[in-house]
Formats: C-alpha cells, sequence, structure tokens
C-alpha cells in the first residue's frame, strides 16, 4: 500500500475531503503547522498501533503571537496512534 503520511501543511487555505484512508504508518498522519483555513472532512487516519507508531493522528501547531482561524475537522476516523487523536497546542 502506498503511504501519504505525514501531509504536513504550512500554509492555507488547504481542503484535505475524502473519502480516503491515510496509512500513517509510524509517522503522524496530518501535521497543520501555523496554517487557518484548513478543512479536513471524511478521511480515516490510520498508525500502526500503539505499541509501533509514537505519534498523534493530526497535530495542530501554532507557533505564531495570532491566533489561528477557520481550522474545521468533521467526520475524521483516527486509530492506531499512541499519542492524541486530534491534539492542538501552541509552540513557544
Amino acid at each position: 500500500m502506498k503511504r501519504f503520511a505525514p501531509i504536513h501543511l504550512t500554509r492555507g487555505p488547504a481542503i484535505i475531503v475524502g473519502p480516503a484512508l491515510i496509512d500513517a504508518g509510524n509517522d503522524p498522519g496530518i501535521i497543520i503547522e501555523n496554517a487557518e483555513d484548513v478543512t479536513i472532512k471524511d478521511i480515516i487516519i490510520r498508525g500502526n498501533g500503539r505499541t509501533h507508531n509514537q505519534n498523534g493522528g493530526i497535530r495542530i501547531e501554532n507557533s505564531t503571537d495570532r491566533t489561528l482561524s477557520n481550522v474545521f475537522i468533521d467526520n475524521v476516523e483516527i486509530s492506531g496512534f499512541k499519542e492524541d487523536g486530534i491534539l492542538g497546542r501552541v509552540v513557544n
């Protein structure tokens, strides 16, 4: 199976709409870094399982001094990751 992970978005607007399967293996599924106006909808994100994949399914990071807006996630199935399914955090 062909792997497409991680998907790393650093600017928007961006739309990821399925139906689609992201086979992340041992990597994160999707990383959104300092990007806004992002839509993720109707996808499945799978990792290699908690003992093998130490990452998360979707990670949203903000290292800017502004508030990111319009990040929309709908109908997403995430499994096989040790860390969070969806994590949003401010990075200093």
